[in-house]
């Protein structure tokens, strides 16, 4: 999946989202003033008022996010969040992120986030 050269504005939620897949890339993108930036996670299957749908593991290998310039801003809640977010998911089994690129990127208003169970591609310091 390419995420490459484009301009986002005010996103309620994710700028650029990239969920259950594989080989991602999010390059050169220009994020401004959401409430969240670049998020890469697998995700079970659950609903909001149901529990989660036991189901096997769902990895994500290979997601690079470079080069993208990503400002933050409160959502309507007041709450803000991840400029770069890589999520594994651990409800119900455990569905790592392996392969991770995170280089390059300009930020504001908020941080880089990696929960356990993500692994940076070998040789590669992960962008904080």
């Amino acid at each position: 999946m390419l995420t490459e050269g484009n301009a986002v504005d005010d996103a309620t939620w994710d700028a650029a989202g990239a969920m259950n897949t594989t080989d991602i890339i999010v390059r050169g993108n220009t994020i401004n003033n959401s409430a969240d930036g670049v998020h890469v996670s697998p995700m079970s299957a659950r609903t909001v008022s149901r529990p989660p749908v036991q189901v096997g593991p769902n990895p994500v290998s290979g997601a690079g996010i470079t080069d993208n310039q990503v400002t933050v801003a409160a959502g309507a809640s007041g709450a803000s969040r991840s400029a770069v977010r890589v999520s594994a998911d651990t409800v119900g089994s455990v569905s790592p992120v392996s392969d991770v690129v995170v280089t390059g990127n300009r930020v504001s208003g908020g941080g880089f986030h990696c929960t356990p169970h993500v692994t940076f591609r070998p040789g590669t310091a992960p962008q904080r």
